[in-house]
C-alpha cells in the first residue's frame, strides 16, 4: 500500500502531465508548418458509456436515460467551443484534490517524525 507521501508525489506528477497537455491548446508551434494548438478530436461514446442522466419520475419508471444520438454532434461541438473554460475548471478541481493529498502527506510526515522521537 502506498504511503500518503507516495500518493501525493504520484498525483503531483500526474497533475503536471495534465496541465502540460492542456497548455498545448492555444500554444504556438513550428512543426508541421506551424500553427496554434487546438482540440482536434472529441468523441462521446455511444451505448452504455454514453452520457447518461439518472432521473426516475416515479417508482417503476425508467431511471437511466442515455443521451439521444442526435444530440451527440451538437454536444461535442459545444464542448470543443468551451474547452478552455472546461479544462480550467477540471485542472482547478484536480489541483484542489492534489492539495488535499498534500495535507494528508504532511500529517503522515509529522506522525512519522513523532513516532521516530524526532519531534514532540
Amino acid at each position: 500500500m502506498a504511503t500518503a507521501i507516495e500518493t501525493y508525489s504520484a498525483a503531483k506528477n500526474e497533475f503536471a502531465h495534465c496541465a502540460s497537455w492542456a497548455s498545448l491548446i492555444g500554444s504556438s508551434y513550428r512543426g508541421g508548418g506551424g500553427g496554434t494548438g487546438k482540440l482536434t478530436s472529441l468523441s462521446l461514446n455511444s451505448g452504455e458509456s454514453s452520457p447518461t442522466i439518472y432521473h426516475q419520475y416515479s417508482d417503476g419508471a425508467k431511471n437511466y436515460h442515455l443521451m439521444p444520438a442526435a444530440l451527440k454532434p451538437h454536444l461535442e461541438a459545444a464542448i470543443k467551443q468551451q474547452i478552455g473554460a472546461l479544462l480550467a475548471d477540471a485542472l482547478a478541481s484536480q489541483k484542489a484534490a492534489l492539495q488535499a493529498l498534500a495535507d494528508r502527506a504532511v500529517k503522515e510526515h509529522a506522525a512519522m517524525l513523532l513516532d521516530a522521537g524526532l519531534t514532540t
